[in-house]
């Protein structure tokens, strides 16, 4: 579908990493185009903030994913996602989907017991703070005003499974117009 304008998001993505012997990296994507790559190195408690701006579908889904990888295993290392704000609205940082790396002959020496304990940890209670590298994903529809969220397929069909994706909608006054200039 033609569309005359354009929306353009705001994105700001709050982080903590750390490491205690080895230097680690963040990748962020969004939409599958990379916004944020940058290595942090061992020994350092850092804050990151990330600011982008990226254009948005009027009425589909968007994915935040964040790639935490790094050298050695540590017990001493973590990933921890302070905020993300999109657009002013600041997403839940626990709903999220994480696909940790995990060292397979490590988790095979594990009794079924501590494995059920660390999926807890790692999947459920987690509180935003990742300590396994790997690949942290969050999304939220977009559109430019309340009837995309109704008339969105896919955010229907999520609504209709109770799946909470929200929907963040565009103040018609920030929409940026193909045809009109950068007044800034």
């Amino acid at each position: 579908m033609h569309s005359n304008f354009q929306l353009v998001y705001n994105h700001k993505i709050d982080f903590d990493i750390f490491h205690d012997v080895s230097p680690t990296s963040v990748t962020i994507k969004f939409n599958n185009t990379i916004v944020h790559q940058k290595a942090y190195a061992p020994g350092d408690k850092t804050n990151e903030v990330v600011h982008f701006e990226h254009a948005v579908p009027d009425g589909g889904k968007n994915v935040i994913c964040i790639d935490y990888d790094g050298g050695k295993e540590s017990e001493h290392r973590y990933l921890k996602i302070n905020s993300i704000d999109v657009q002013g609205y600041k997403l839940d940082i626990l709903h999220n989907y994480y696909d940790p790396k995990i060292n397979q002959d490590w988790w095979q020496t594990l009794s079924d017991k501590e494995q059920k304990k660390y999926q807890e940890v790692i999947h459920v209670n987690n509180n935003a703070h990742f300590g396994w590298f790997g690949q942290i994903i969050y999304e939220y529809f977009s559109g430019a005003d309340k009837s995309k969220q109704y008339l969105c397929e896919e955010a229907e069909q999520e609504r209709i499974a109770w799946l909470k994706t929200p929907f963040i909608f565009e103040d018609k006054d920030k929409i940026k117009y193909q045809w009109s200039r950068n007044e800034n």
